[in-house]
């Protein structure tokens, strides 16, 4: 095959695949899910903060 087939397939496998993994199979995240997720960092972040050494 010539090199502009074999770019232009690898491109439309980069799209699909980004295309399923990313969207359009889903219903986006309620508000409690949100807060939930948010809340699960926030204390993942104090967590490591507490126990990480600063830089000087």
């Amino acid at each position: 095959m010539k090199f502009k087939t074999i770019w232009v397939v690898l491109l439309g496998i980069l799209y699909a695949s980004f295309w399923i993994w990313y969207g359009g199979n889903g219903d986006p995240i309620s508000q409690t899910e949100g807060e939930k997720m948010l809340a699960q960092v926030e204390s993942y972040m104090v967590s490591n903060l507490k126990t990480r050494p600063r830089a000087a």
